[in-house]
């Protein structure tokens, strides 16, 4: 039972699993939710929408599966990218769940062009599937990253972007959904006259940006706090698992009037947990405390997920 317990805390186990967790969700919420809404995606997978309602409309056919080719296409200088300028596992994660994604959108169209979608009641509310929309999204790509996984497509460009340039991949993102969203009014217009497209699409995405703010934290920062006696075991045993270093002043407790060891640790917010789990191993008595730090500037090593 307990190396059962151990290896559902695996770290490995839990990348596995948020990433098909939220892979499912999110490939579920593409094709059952945003194609039925008519409204887009962010990133790689709502330019394959586009590009699929382009030739929908050129040609007057539906074509089951385009959308996934075009998803793995542009995955492929992405997977290269990752490799090169990112980490090999990272990559090899990356393009694990890109394969994973082509799969399962496919296999979820021949089932909506079956007749199933459990959203179709609500065709006539693009507003509340809008809504939904973004709550699935946001939620879907947010676990994937959280658990130190990735859903391939602007995650790559995310990470390789903060890793190689020390900028917020924020401006980037916003860019690229910027063009969907026009892209998406002149496609509404063209062909219907409306600009409803575009509309729920910004407020698809909104909500999607919003909720995934509150799940994942990678492009954050966290000071740690941890007082204790032991302080060259945590000092030798953190600067071994990480490499982030640490500022350590002596100080006296109100209480006991005992000496202890105060630490200041500024980490990336993903990389919180593993500093406690490893700080209670030494000491199950240490007082931690995390707060929110707003910006980092000067020589702080940023790291790539794990």
């Amino acid at each position: 039972m307990n190396k059962f317990k151990e290896f559902l805390k695996n770290p490995t186990f839990k990348m596995i699993l948020g990433v098909l967790v939220g892979s499912t969700l999110y490939c579920f919420a593409v094709v059952f939710i945003s194609d039925l809404g008519s409204f887009y995606a962010s990133g790689l997978t709502g330019i394959s929408q586009l590009i699929e309602t382009v030739v929908n409309l050129i040609t007057g056919k539906s074509f089951i599966g385009l959308k996934s080719i075009l998803i793995a296409i542009f995955n492929v200088p992405l997977f290269l990218i990752a490799w090169k300028g990112v980490s090999k596992k990272f990559a090899i994660v990356s393009l694990a769940s890109v394969l994973y994604q082509v799969a399962l959108i496919a296999l979820f169209e021949k089932f909506r062009d079956m007749g199933f979608n459990p959203f179709v009641t609500f065709s006539d509310n693009v507003l509340l599937l809008a809504i939904f929309g973004g709550l699935v999204f946001g939620f879907s790509e947010g676990l994937c990253l959280k658990v130190g996984g990735s859903t391939g497509g602007m995650d790559v460009v995310s990470q390789y972007v903060s890793l190689n340039y020390h900028k917020s991949f924020s401006k980037v993102s916003f860019m690229i959904n910027l063009f969907i969203i026009l892209c998406a009014a002149i496609i509404g217009y063209v062909s219907s006259k409306t600009l409803d497209m575009a509309v729920y699409t910004i407020i698809k995405l909104v909500i999607s940006v919003l909720i995934m703010d509150k799940i994942f934290t990678i492009y954050k920062y966290s000071e740690i706090t941890i007082i204790s006696s032991d302080k060259e075991k945590i000092r030798s045993s953190l600067l071994e698992h990480f490499n982030h270093g640490m500022t350590i002043y002596e100080a006296h407790g109100g209480y006991s009037d005992k000496p202890f060891y105060v630490f200041k640790i500024v980490v990336w917010s993903f990389e919180e947990t593993s500093y406690v789990n490893i700080i209670k191993k030494i000491d199950a008595h240490a007082f931690i405390s995390t707060s929110k730090v707003k910006n980092v500037d000067g020589n702080f090593r940023r790291n790539v997920i794990q």
